[in-house]
């Protein structure tokens, strides 16, 4: 586990290197070395986001507040709620100001009408948003409320039909 923190904090940093060079990079670590690299195309408007996803309290959210553009967890609000107050205390020991860094959560979405089967789907984890279109409404008011700037989904069928039924009956309550 210490190698692949290791590992993901150094790459971290390479990247950063990267997208904020002016031009080349020269960049020697343990796990990666770089001479006189190049990252082209830069991004159009604005440098390109860093997600770091997970929650480790001592390494991952630190390495976020370090290099990071964006937070992404798989979690409930009020444990979203835990891991920002400690992103934040990593942010005030490096010198940064947390608002740069975007909140987000990787959760599943599906809408399930019957509340026994989206129960045993939800096998417990009542944060996910698997339910009725109100429960999964009430889910994302809740991360909403706990400063969720997006939401990275998952467990959704690739299917136009599906989208459809999602934009009109959960997203359409939040425009």
């Amino acid at each position: 586990m210490k190698e692949r923190q290791d590992r993901l904090e150094e790459a971290c940093e390479l990247i950063h290197k990267l997208l904020t060079a002016e031009r080349f990079v020269d960049f020697e670590g343990k796990y990666y070395s770089l001479k006189q690299a190049p990252f082209a195309p830069k991004g159009v408007k604005r440098k390109i986001p860093v997600m770091v996803g997970g929650t480790g309290p001592k390494r991952t959210l630190r390495t976020l507040a370090m290099y990071g553009d964006i937070m992404n967890a798989i979690c409930g609000p009020e444990d979203l709620k835990r891991h920002w107050r400690i992103l934040e205390s990593h942010c005030e020991a490096v010198g940064r100001d947390p608002s740069e860094i975007k909140r987000s959560v990787h959760v599943p979405m599906r809408i399930v009408r019957d509340d026994a089967e989206a129960e045993r789907i939800r096998r417990g984890n009542t944060w996910t948003m698997i339910g009725s279109p109100q429960y999964v409404i009430d889910r994302c008011a809740a991360f909403i409320e706990a400063g969720v700037d997006e939401f990275c989904l998952q467990s959704i069928q690739q299917k136009p039909d599906v989208y459809a039924e999602l934009n009109e009956e959960i997203f359409s309550a939040f425009d």
